[in-house]
């Protein structure tokens, strides 16, 4: 079939269970597909469905691939600064990618499915029909958006952590990467931010780097960034192009109208609750708005039925009052912005309608923070709640009768009993709290109190900027934020260019660890090869993790147990004088009292449980074998230790090569489980039993990590995972194949440059840029070539280099990606020496020494091929060039002559600075690309 606008009805239904879109969400569509980009505001009161923009993105993206629509970016980006509603937003374009990949041989799902695979590089034909991402504080961070810019993707992120992408400083993300994801979020992206009011900021640098960009002559031929401010609130900045849910759309004869009049106008009446306890400054107040929250809520269940919505500002509180509740018989789910992914999804599935608009008859009150605001499709009864600001208390009201089925409601609002004070109530301030107050009153005098679409005529006071004025970045800010793999005097502060609120940002995470031994260097090793994965994280503030590890050091004379950062990709035992940043990832023993309620607490009592094994869902399998692990406690441990000592035996002996040594782990692996029975669950013997399986397939698939040995042989730990998808080191896939077999060098640059000119040809680039990433696809690694870098690919047994009969090789089949590491010094190479430095003295001669800006384009691609070079390389000619007299002239220009300086610079100002970065993720995805493909 032909792909047309008008087959979107069809799609959306097929989706969204048989529900057409509405009117306003179809203009939305034709607004894209006849302007070729998206309007600069989407104006829809809660509950009009804005999530929809997933819907018209995916079914954009493949009328543009079936060629009966204009080019449109490929990657949506959904920011918000709401926990709750990245990770919602991430499930229902999860579900969304699920129904294309499972739909039928026939049928729109399968049609879009078909053009959206056509889209796509590489050799995966099973590769998703979307590549869905998340990024947010205390989630370790997707990185699969970077391998294919020619998919279409949905990036559902916070601020902070899609901001600092932006600006080449991806939080979590490490330097050799952050080029790749800056070019990537500026080019062939659109990006909608809901609730922009609360990220002005953001808006406003997204807009610049926009027109930043257009000052080059010569930028990629795609759409620069898109920036769409999705909002609940009628009018704003006048001469942006609007689309706007209207009184129009409310009609029976408009598509869904009828449907969409229901939700948005339905009655949600509002009653004050003064109290003199509020806001709770102390212990025995926040006891006494407990006990409040929870009579309310009592009462409201005994009036309403299941299930109420009880709402409060504080995690404090939340866990006060679901214990309150608790303690009167009352069904309680506690759902909080400090919960992991691992814990939400286990609530999910335990009532798995709960968060939609069914509900789940069995609960009787849903006690939460700010998490239900947003992306929530709960159907509360009813609600009580604490004053917050206007926008928020739109928002949790949002949650309440959402789609007007519903005979009677109310919500309840807890407000001080005298004026606001001049603290406010964290996390709001007075000045935003006063205006609220004034604005819920007005609303409790009307009879349609918090309807929807009569909120956006009367709409909440606007959030009050956190500074002066905000920040524009300006072409020097952007050349000294592009220089990513140089150690800088001062790192920007992404502050500045990102947050309405000049306040330290607070996204990081704690995750929970099995302690396997009192030296914390040995479970450094450990926690090294099994770093955090995104479902096992809990997200904590800045605030509440200071205060914890200073309870931690207040105990440190008394033995405190060893507290460990993840940063980026690197692992660190944090020291008294360490202070955490955003992306941090904190890791504790699950002996460390750091919780209550099942979230981290600063007055925590209790403990959590390690669930890095049952992460599985969007991860590899992973297991780890020590005292206690993976066997039951009931065991008392004694047949982990066994399996360590048997499996220790197998694994000292040296005359057991690779595959004997395997099958032998597998024998006694095998051996243990039966012996295991029922004295393990059933989720511990099926670990055992996949273990066993990976051990039979070939060596590249599974790696086997072994921790060190006691005097007696036995290892502290094994760790045995499937590595099938494992990212690894860069610097190391950039030389070694998982298949044991060496790759030719001139085999892997041609398939590079084919590769790469196949993306930048599925993009649409223009000709002579496709040409140049052909022509450093060729070139990119001619620096391995050195006869050094080849003894150390090759190691001890690998001949002659240099003799006719020796082909050069790109990667080595021979050796280890430890043997490589350890071999680097032994091959004669200097300290941080960089074979695509090198390469780009190939590249310069063989393209005519910077004659034309094709020459200057290419040999700037070739040197930052690897994440290097932006600006700088750590070599001159001494040491860089070998005995080749003709390079060591062109390395004396580039590298010590400041030539290269000159290609970043011009090359800059020519395809813009984004614009390079851009180019040089197209060049990375095609190696890695053909890197992976070799390694199958």
């Amino acid at each position: 079939m032909t792909l047309a606008a008008d087959d979107f009805e069809a799609f959306f239904a097929a989706v969204h269970g048989g529900q057409p879109p509405f009117a306003w969400q179809r203009r939305l569509l034709d607004t894209v597909l006849e302007q070729g980009r998206w309007p600069d505001r989407i104006v829809a009161p809660t509950g009009a469905g804005k999530t929809a923009v997933i819907d018209v993105h995916v079914f954009a993206v493949a009328i543009m691939a079936a060629g009966s629509g204009p080019r449109v970016p490929r990657r949506l980006s959904l920011v918000v600064d709401r926990r709750a509603l990245v990770d919602s937003q991430y499930d229902l374009a999860v579900r969304v990618n699920l129904l294309l990949r499972e739909a039928g041989d026939a049928g729109i799902l399968s049609e879009v499915r078909a053009r959206l695979a056509a889209l796509r590089s590489g050799r995966a034909p099973n590769a998703d029909p979307l590549v869905v991402a998340m990024l947010r504080g205390g989630v370790a961070p997707s990185r699969r958006w970077v391998d294919d810019p020619t998919a279409a993707a949905i990036i559902c992120a916070t601020p902070a952590m899609w901001g600092s992408r932006l600006l080449f400083r991806g939080y979590g993300t490490s330097r050799l990467a952050r080029p790749r994801e800056a070019g990537l979020l500026a080019y062939d992206s659109v990006i909608v931010v809901d609730e922009a009011h609360l990220a002005r900021q953001l808006v406003a640098t997204a807009r610049r780097i926009d027109a930043l960009e257009g000052m080059a002559s010569s930028p990629p031929l795609v759409p620069r960034v898109q920036v769409v401010e999705a909002t609940a609130t009628i009018g704003g900045e006048m001469g942006l192009r609007s689309i706007d849910v209207t009184a129009d759309d409310l009609r029976p004869d408009r598509a869904g109208g009828d449907v969409l009049a229901t939700r948005l106008l339905a009655p949600k009446p509002v009653r004050m609750l003064p109290s003199p306890d509020w806001p709770a400054g102390s212990v025995p107040a926040r006891a006494s708005l407990a006990q409040m929250l929870a009579d309310h809520a009592d009462e409201l269940l005994a009036v309403h039925g299941r299930t109420i919505g009880c709402v409060t500002n504080t995690v404090a509180t939340a866990v006060a009052v679901a214990a309150e509740l608790r303690k009167r018989g009352r069904v309680v789910e506690l759902l909080v912005g400090r919960m992991r992914p691992h814990d939400i999804a286990a609530l999910r599935r335990r009532r798995p309608k709960l968060l939609t608009i069914d509900g789940d008859p069995d609960v009787d009150v849903v006690v939460a923070t700010q998490t239900v605001e947003v992306g929530i499709d709960a159907d509360f009864a009813a609600m009580v709640t604490e004053l917050a600001a206007g926008s928020a208390l739109a928002q949790r009201a949002g949650r309440v009768n959402r789609v007007g089925r519903r005979a009677s409601t109310e919500v309840r609002v807890v407000v001080p009993a005298g004026p606001v004070g001049p603290k406010g109530a964290p996390p709001y301030e007075a000045d935003e709290l006063g205006p609220a107050l004034d604005w819920i009153t007005r609303r409790a005098a009307s009879d349609g109190g918090l309807a929807p679409f009569l909120v956006a005529g009367d709409p909440p006071p606007p959030a009050v900027l956190r500074r002066l004025v905000l920040g524009r970045p300006e072409v020097w800010d952007a050349l000294y934020l592009a220089r990513t793999s140089d150690a800088l005097f001062a790192e920007p502060d992404l502050e500045l260019l990102l947050a309405d609120d000049l306040e330290p940002d607070t996204d990081v995470s704690v995750v929970v660890r099995r302690r396997v031994s009192d030296d914390p260097m040995v479970e450094l090793l450990l926690l090294r090869v099994t770093p955090p994965r995104a479902a096992e994280c809990f997200p904590v503030t800045l605030v509440v993790l200071r205060a914890l590890l200073d309870r931690v050091r207040a105990k440190a004379a008394v033995g405190a147990p060893a507290v460990y950062r993840w940063r980026a990709d690197e692992l660190d035992l944090l020291r008294d004088e360490d202070d955490p940043r955003p992306g941090d990832v904190i890791v504790v023993g699950d002996d460390d009292a750091w919780f209550t309620q099942g979230v981290v607490s600063v007055d925590g009592t209790e403990t959590s449980t390690d669930v890095l094994e049952d992460c599985r869902d969007a991860e590899p399998f992973l297991m780890r074998i020590g005292s206690g692990m993976p066997v039951d406690t009931e065991t008392g441990g004694r047949m982990g230790d066994l399996l360590l000592a048997r499996l220790g035996s197998v694994l000292s002996d040296p005359a057991e090569d690779g595959r004997a040594r395997r099958a032998a782990m597998a024998t006694v692996i095998a051996e243990v489980t039966q012996r295991l029975g029922t004295a393990a669950t059933e989720a511990a013997r099926e670990r055992l039993r996949v273990a066993v399986g990976l051990l039979g397939r070939r060596l590249a698939d599974t790696a086997i990590e072994i921790g060190p040995a006691s005097d007696d042989g036995v290892p502290a730990w094994v760790v045995i995972a499937d590595q099938r998808r494992r990212l690894g080191d860069e610097d190391v896939r950039q030389t070694w194949t998982g298949r044991a077999v060496a790759v030719g060098l001139e085999e892997h640059q041609a398939d590079v440059a084919d590769r790469v000119a196949e993306i930048a040809g599925r993009l649409a680039l223009d000709g002579p840029i496709v040409e140049a990433l052909r022509l450093a696809g060729a070139l990119h690694d001619e620096g391995k070539r050195d006869p050094r870098f080849q003894n150390l690919l090759r190691g001890k047994d690998g001949g002659t280099v240099g003799t006719p009969d020796a082909a050069p090789l790109a990667k080595s089949g021979r050796r280890t990606p430890a043997e490589y590491r350890a071999g680097i010094a032994s091959a004669g190479l200097p300290t941080g020496w960089r074979h695509e430095q090198l390469s780009s003295l190939v590249a310069w001669t063989k393209t005519g020494g910077g004659a034309s800006a094709a020459s200057r384009l290419v040999t700037r691609l070739v040197g930052t091929s690897h994440g290097h070079g932006r600006s700088t390389f750590p070599h001159t000619r001494a040491g860089l060039v070998g005995s080749d007299q003709e390079l060591a002239g062109v390395g004396e220009a580039l590298h010590d002559r400041g030539v290269w300086d000159v290609i970043v610079d011009v090359t800059h100002e020519t395809h813009g600075v984004w614009g390079c970065a851009y180019l040089e993720a197209l060049l990375r995805a095609a190696d890695g690309q053909v890197s992976g493909e070799a390694d199958e």
